[in-house]
């Protein structure tokens, strides 16, 4: 038994030199993956794709089309008692403008999901935004409430777009030990709008009329298709 472990010992070195083609060392090769897969890693990564200044515009994207979600919203609060004696119409319908809003936002969420997988986050961005600034200037020259519902609604149906692209377009550019923050500070634009939202609607109602925070709203859209 221990003749045959040293017979087989003793052909080991062979077998590896026949298998092995002339020049090539299984050690060698093993130590040189190793060096070198960091340096792969680090120039294959998709994260290295975008500089730090171009995350830190898509960042920035991202931020205010999530704050415009809420923000289209609440703007207009301050002015429903106008626009009921406007349009002469009841407390119901006017509650209406802000519920027709919410609801074709969460069903269009989950169309413009695939939309995103399909035509890429940039141009789902840029339609759905062009979208949202059609259906805005719908919504300053209203000829009655039911146009003004009706343009609500689409104005929903575009901002759907934005929940599901800009956390997705966060993930795509930012590497996970980053990316918690990223999402952080796009949360926080979220909160803000509800805050800001009343405020100037109200100033602008009052100041300029109730057509003020449509045409904030669609100075916003511009801002956001510009950057």
């Amino acid at each position: 038994m221990a003749a045959a472990g040293a017979a087989i010992a003793a052909h080991v070195p062979q077998l590896q030199a026949a298998k092995a083609p002339p020049g090539f060392s299984v050690q060698a090769e093993g130590a040189g993956k190793q060096k070198d897969l960091p340096q792969q890693q680090q120039i294959t990564s998709i994260y290295d794709v975008f500089s730090r200044r171009r995350r830190g515009l898509i960042l920035g994207v991202v931020c205010v089309s999530q704050f415009l979600n809420p923000f289209s919203s609440s703007i207009i609060l301050p002015s429903l008692k106008l626009l009921q004696s406007v349009f002469n119409t009841s407390t119901v319908v006017g509650a209406a403008i802000v519920a027709c809003y919410y609801l074709p936002l969460g069903v269009a969420s989950l169309l413009w999901g695939p939309a995103c997988d399909m035509w890429g986050r940039k141009a789902t961005y840029l339609a759905s935004t062009a979208l949202y600034a059609a259906a805005t200037v719908g919504c300053i020259f209203p000829v009655n409430i039911s146009m003004l519902l009706a343009f609500r609604a689409l104005q929903g149906v575009a901002l759907g777009a934005y929940r599901g692209a800009g956390v997705g377009a966060i993930a795509d550019i930012y590497p996970p030990q980053q990316r918690g923050l990223a999402i952080g500070i796009v949360m926080v634009s979220t909160l803000v709008g509800p805050v800001i939202g009343p405020v100037l609607g109200g100033f602008l109602a009052e100041a300029y009329g109730w057509r003020a925070p449509f045409i904030a709203l669609l100075a916003f859209s511009r801002r956001l298709t510009s950057s």
